[in-house]
């Protein structure tokens, strides 16, 4: 059944164009890199990430440098931003490139404060192997191919498209600082044709204030449930994201083998020892 269209009263209202423009509105869609994580770390300060020594790179965990648990300050590139989410940002502080809907933004001096909502699609897996860490703080965006079209969604006007057959966001405010203005998340196409470098995805005004509708629940669930939750529900929320967390970005030290002795390259990856066995490069939010 997931071939039908949707009939919700709002799907009408979502246009068939993306918006052009370098000016920031508020309801575009725009190329920002973090993790999605750091909503979650973001409302529960002090509580930060656990550190890791993994950098990222085409969307897998490598060995390299630490990963900062600041908030996301980053300089974003363009390239390829209407494809899949890569790790593309060449600092250990970014995380995922992945869009994001703009809620709030100023610009100043220094750059561009955006609020946003952060999308992703946790590597394609279908819901109910989301992690329950994330289950109850993250809602769909339509998607023709999404399984359940019953299901609770936002539209974007073009429709999304995306190699995954289901598109998230999570619902809870997360801060970016950026010094240049983000590009924005270019809209696909199914039929073919080639779309507009400068046409990206946005959301209208109904969707917009559906969203923040959903914000002010999620937040205020969230913070009643989990951040100002007196019960030990805030430490046993924690202990699992940090769990989860560590389970995509693990800790590992890297011990080089005499680093003077030349090795042929088909040994270089015995050059690093990372216990027993040597881990693969696992994909991480």
């Amino acid at each position: 059944m997931s071939n039908l269209p949707c009939n919700c009263p709002v799907a009408c209202l979502a246009g068939p164009e993306g918006r052009r423009g370098d000016d920031i509105q508020i309801g575009d869609v725009r190329v920002v890199t973090a993790s999605l994580f750091d909503p979650f770390y973001s409302a529960l300060r002090p509580n930060q990430k656990p550190h890791d020594n993994y950098a990222r790179t085409n969307g897998s965990t490598v060995i390299g440098s630490k990963y900062r648990v600041s908030g996301s300050v980053i300089v974003p590139s363009a390239r390829g931003s209407g494809g899949s989410t890569l790790y593309d940002d060449p600092s250990p502080s970014a995380g995922k490139r992945r869009p994001a809907i703009v809620l709030r933004q100023s610009k100043n001096s220094r750059g561009v404060e955006m609020d946003v909502c952060l999308m992703g699609t946790f590597n394609g897996v279908s819901a109910a192997d989301i992690s329950n860490v994330f289950q109850h703080y993250i809602s769909h965006i339509y998607t023709d191919t999404m399984p359940n079209k019953k299901a609770g969604h936002l539209h974007t006007s073009p429709e999304w498209q995306s190699p995954s057959q289901e598109q998230w966001v999570i619902p809870l405010l997360h801060p970016i600082k950026q010094s240049t203005i983000p590009p924005r998340w270019r809209a696909r196409r199914t039929s073919g044709t080639d779309t507009s470098a400068e046409e990206g995805y946005y959301l209208e005004e109904d969707a917009m204030f559906q969203l923040r509708n959903l914000v002010t629940r999620t937040s205020r669930n969230f913070d009643n449930t989990v951040v100002y939750n007196r019960s030990g529900a805030r430490s046993a929320f924690v202990e699992k994201l940090d769990a989860e967390y560590r389970r995509r970005h693990p800790i590992a030290k890297m011990h080089r083998r005499n680093a003077t002795k030349k090795t042929l390259a088909s040994q270089h990856t015995k050059r690093f020892s990372v216990g027993r066995p040597t881990p693969m490069a696992i994909s991480a939010y």
